[in-house]
């Protein structure tokens, strides 16, 4: 009986999903290609210059020792350190595009437009406020880095036994995996909230997604994870696919599975958006905004200095 019942709960929940997604994932999937590929070659591109700015480095070191100039050091450190800042503009752009879908796939959701489209994903990348953006993604970015430093630290001190460095994995994976849960909804937090994060950190959209989940992390790991079963199958059969062509040498199979798997993924996405949108949606209420966001906005007065030269006053 509870089988049955939890059978039938998974059939109405993927078929709630089911319309959604079939009206949205083909732009929204073709975005995601488009922005894949693009990224690619940028990258592609990026790598020749980090590999020309090391390759100079390493050159112009041992020229040194001969007594050459300074000038092929200066030109290498200078093509790394370009390659490295090209490499976090097109991540950092990467976020924008995919939150851009995101907002996109909210709203279908929540019927305030019918379907994702190119027009509409590049105005929302052009009305966006990038700056506030950009200092959520390098909180998040930061705060999920220092939870997995300790474990980073051990992994170098102790990565030798090999044991040990299979715990350790485990559990960065496993610190990972939760705290991406609890941080799941700062970027839905962030718009509910965005005309107060004026002058505020952005650490509170975060602080109010930990709020959030606190007694929903497992319920969002179920649904995320039934979602991944079919891509985790997808990723699986290509694998196979490039795996034979290799043993066979095949070109086709060698360079086609990888391709493939990687176009299953970005068509495969936007549901996984749809997912967070919809758990966003089903389960705030004002109640639960007002806890989450419970003393973190800073008064107009501390921002402006008012409140402090009243106490001087």
């Amino acid at each position: 009986m509870v089988k049955g019942s939890l059978k039938g709960s998974i059939k109405s929940y993927l078929g709630e999903l089911g319309p959604q997604i079939k009206n949205n994932w083909l732009t929204a999937g073709l975005l995601y290609v488009v922005v894949t590929v693009t990224m690619c070659v940028l990258v592609l591109f990026d790598g020749i210059l980090l590999k020309f700015g090391l390759s100079t480095l390493a050159s112009a070191v041992t020229l040194l020792l001969y007594g050459a100039n300074y000038g092929s050091l200066l030109i290498g450190v200078a093509a790394f350190i370009l390659g490295l800042f090209f490499l976090v503009v097109l991540e950092i752009f990467s976020f924008y595009i995919a939150v851009a879908i995101q907002f996109s796939i909210q709203d279908v959701n929540r019927g305030v437009q019918t379907r994702v489209s190119f027009q509409d994903t590049w105005r929302r990348i052009k009305q966006m406020n990038k700056n506030q953006l950009l200092r959520l993604f390098c909180y998040n970015s930061l705060f999920i880095f220092l939870w997995l430093l300790p474990v980073l630290i051990l992994k170098s001190l102790f990565g030798g036994i090999q044991i040990v460095a299979y715990l350790l994995q485990l559990v960065a994976f496993g610190v990972l995996v939760w705290k991406r849960l609890e941080y799941s909804q700062s970027l839905f937090l962030y718009r509910e909230k965005q005309p107060q994060f004026l002058g505020q950190s952005q650490r509170h959209a975060l602080t109010a997604s930990r709020r959030f989940m606190k007694k929903a992390k497992l319920r969002l790991l179920g649904q995320l994870l039934l979602a991944a079963l079919p891509l985790v199958v997808w990723i699986a059969i290509w694998g196979v696919v490039m795996y034979f062509g290799f043993y066979i040498w095949e070109p086709i199979m060698i360079y086609g599975g990888p391709l493939l798997s990687v176009l299953g993924v970005c068509f495969y996405l936007p549901l996984f958006q749809l997912i967070l949108a919809r758990f966003y949606e089903q389960n705030k209420n004002a109640q639960l905004l007002e806890t989450a966001f419970h003393k973190t906005f800073k008064p107009v007065e501390q921002l402006t200095g008012e409140a402090y030269r009243k106490n001087v006053n």
